[in-house]
């Protein structure tokens, strides 16, 4: 089964707050003798962004929840979407998945005015 993409009816990278990087990819322990000795953990780094999306619609709202909770059956299941921080690089797609840490939400939602709302979330790149 193909991963699902980021809804069309929502804002794309380049439309929206993103914050975050890549993840410290380094081990370090200091031996008996000698000084500490650091190596990589493995070939590549996970990144973890936060992303705002601001003062979205109503409906789009609702596209974001219907995404989230059906789609990616509460946020369990990757999903392709363009980079959030790099924005739109042409057809590529990045395969990632909602940050959900236990005891947390998993998306924060701000009521702005009667109409208008804020989603903020975190995905890890996979």
């Amino acid at each position: 089964m193909a991963d699902p993409t980021w809804p069309t009816g929502l804002r794309r990278a380049g439309a929206l707050g993103v914050q975050g990087g890549p993840q410290a990819n380094v081990d370090a322990f200091n031996p008996e003798i000698g000084p500490p000795i650091t190596r990589r953990k493995s070939t590549g780094s996970v990144r973890i962004y936060q992303v705002s999306l601001p003062l979205i619609s109503a409906t789009e709202r609702g596209i974001f929840r219907t995404f989230f909770h059906t789609t990616l059956k509460e946020g369990n299941l990757p999903f392709l979407w363009v980079d959030p921080m790099i924005g739109y690089t042409g057809s590529f797609a990045t395969r990632m998945k909602f940050l959900l840490q236990p005891g947390q939400s998993a998306y924060s939602e701000t009521r702005v005015t009667k109409d208008l709302f804020t989603l903020g979330f975190s995905v890890v790149l996979l």
